[in-house]
């Protein structure tokens, strides 16, 4: 045994084998770090969207006591950099303070409350000034650390992983301040919530076995083979946690998983994965049509296809699907599903997988003729009816000025208008081949 280890071309070999294996490991790293900074660039870019339209709510509630207003609050990004903590802690060598991703949320839980009370008292008052301003300063923070010229001349794994840093040391900061400390502790009483609303939070109550069971079934749908679902023991109050473990042991790609508590709702994302060769459009399209055939039902359409381009390659393409009944888009029923440039599944969200809502569809009160009769200005390029996610029926007229598309938002069973918006989600269009 000596003389084989003394043997200088056996040295030459096994040298080389432990090169070999040693650069394997270091790009198997390298890829699954680099989706980690793709994902976490674009998560806290529409975070900071998330904060802004958050504070767009909280000035109709508060300055205007606009409690009828089909708000969307989504802090989808927000959560979901929640769930990265793990990787973005270990790649980042982040040592996190007095800021955390979670207590984001649980402010926009408590606005959705003292919506659907609708009164404020004084304490909701200066509750929502509070959050306000405190969603401001992250805001104005996330801008100036974008502002920064040192940042700004790195190259872009560098500069995402500076911006994300000096975010979170300025974040720590900022939520240090003693007028911020007890905004996670806040709770809207709870007489002061309808008791609707509380009754129908009950009743859609889903079980962590039914959770982890629909994570199961999601899964050996996707991949057709077994996997270790895991609860994370980072629980929330909405939602069920878990991540995925392969049967096998080896190292594939993982994915965070999340059930809503009141609804079912289910989403996952790719948390890490193992880098392939790129594929081309043609070719995330046919991957994404396996996926819709799973699990998007037949009266569903797809409604949007929307490309995101990193240096001006393709980086991945999500699709839209909502449920049409008689002709009504019902908000209720919508999935979305995300494929990454290197052909593998990475978003999933399915707002009702069991059913646990069941919205009945109602023809309107009011004829879309009566509607369109009180607009005289602008080109109406499109009218259809929504049942969105608080069960009311609209109709919404997209009308075209200068080649700009704005949407007026009409009760369909009063006639009365509820809103002028710019458009954005055009239920209408069809997404070919999908």
């Amino acid at each position: 045994m000596n003389k084989l280890f003394s043997n200088k071309v056996f040295l030459q070999i096994i040298s080389v084998v432990l090169l070999i294996i040693s650069v394997n490991l270091f790009m198997l790293n390298r890829n699954s770090n680099k989706y980690v900074y793709e994902s976490v660039d674009r998560n806290l870019k529409k975070a900071i969207t998330e904060l802004e339209n958050m504070n767009e709510v909280i000035f109709n509630i508060y300055m205007q006591e606009n409690f009828e207003k089909d708000y969307d609050i989504d802090t989808n990004y927000i959560g979901d950099l929640d769930r990265q903590y793990r990787e973005i802690r270990d790649i980042y060598n982040i040592k996190y303070g007095s800021f955390d991703w979670f207590n984001l949320e649980i402010l926009d839980w408590n606005i959705r409350d003292i919506k659907d009370k609708k009164n404020l008292t004084k304490e909701d008052e200066q509750y929502l000034k509070t959050v306000h301003k405190y969603n401001k300063e992250l805001i104005n923070a996330y801008y100036k650390v974008l502002d920064d010229k040192d940042i700004r001349s790195n190259k872009d794994y560098v500069k995402i992983k500076r911006v994300y840093k000096e975010f979170i040391t300025q974040a720590n900061r900022i939520s240090m301040k003693k007028e911020y400390s007890k905004l996670k502790k806040y709770k809207v009483k709870e007489s002061e919530v309808t008791e609707n609303i509380e009754a129908k939070k009950e009743n859609n109550r889903v079980s962590l076995k039914e959770a982890k069971e629909l994570t199961n079934q999601v899964l050996q749908k996707i991949f057709k083979e077994k996997l270790v679902v895991i609860e994370d023991k980072k629980s929330r109050e909405k939602t069920y946690e878990f991540y995925n473990k392969w049967e096998d042991g080896k190292d594939k790609n993982s994915y965070n998983i999340s059930v809503g508590k009141e609804d079912g709702s289910f989403s996952m994302y790719r948390s890490s994965q193992l880098v392939t060769d790129v594929v081309s459009e043609e070719n995330l399209d046919k991957k994404a049509i396996e996926i819709k055939d799973i699990f998007v039902p037949k009266d569903y359409v797809c409604y949007e296809k929307k490309k995101r381009l990193d240096e001006g390659k393709l980086n991945r393409i999500n699709y839209k699907f909502i449920k049409i009944v008689d002709g009504i888009y019902d908000e209720s029923h919508q999935i979305q599903i995300e494929m990454n440039c290197y052909g593998n599944l990475s978003d999933l969200r399915i707002s009702e997988p069991l059913n646990y809502k069941v919205v009945n569809i109602e023809k309107p009160n009011i004829e879309k003729k009566d509607i369109l009769s009180k607009l005289t200005k602008g080109n109406i390029t499109n009218v259809i009816l929504v049942k969105n996610t608080d069960e009311e029926l609209q109709y919404r007229v997209f009308i075209e000025l200068n080649e700009e598309l704005y949407t007026y938002i009409f009760n369909a069973n009063t006639g009365g208008k509820i809103d002028t918006i710019k458009s954005e989600r055009m239920y209408f269009k069809r997404v070919d081949n999908i």
